[in-house]
């Protein structure tokens, strides 16, 4: 029979665990969420560097897209005349489909202007732009450096 004063502890962390599993995972899907929305700002900035400007109902879709979600606009977009109909059209001719679960984000940029898929892959009468295409290519080299990394160092 011991005369001193016992002390026991005992901590069940099957529900910590689980917890912090779940948080862990959280935080994956939060990450990887951003990465692709990073990935798909970067391709649409790109994109609309490219694409010709006559009007800008074309780039306007994609402005509008970006700037949806959260991304920055470059410069001199709008062409020569920023406040024309063609414009404010193009700005509803844009959406961004956001897809996720516990396993996958995706992320769908479209436009909706009828003629996109002609300047994108051109007619017997013009040439292909490839603007979004040859900005994904190129975003793709890229990724290494647009990519945050998972844990903050």
């Amino acid at each position: 029979m011991s005369n001193g004063v016992q002390l026991k502890i005992e901590v069940d962390s099957s529900r910590i665990i689980g917890e912090v599993d779940n948080l862990a995972h959280q935080g994956v899907v939060d990450w990887r969420q951003e990465m692709v929305k990073t990935v798909l700002k970067e391709v649409l900035t790109r994109t609309i560097e490219r694409a010709p400007v006559d009007e800008g109902r074309l780039r306007s879709s994609w402005v509008q897209q970006i700037t949806s979600l959260g991304g920055t606009v470059p410069s001199g977009w709008q062409g020569t005349d920023p406040d024309n109909a063609a414009i404010r059209e193009g700005a509803t001719d844009g959406e961004v489909l956001i897809e996720t679960d516990e396993e996958t984000t995706q992320m769908d940029s479209v436009n909706h202007v009828e003629y996109a898929k002609y300047v994108e892959y051109g007619t017997q009468k013009m040439d292909a732009e490839h603007m979004a295409g040859e900005s994904l290519e190129e975003t793709l080299l890229d990724l290494e450096e647009l990519i945050p990394p998972l844990i903050p160092s």
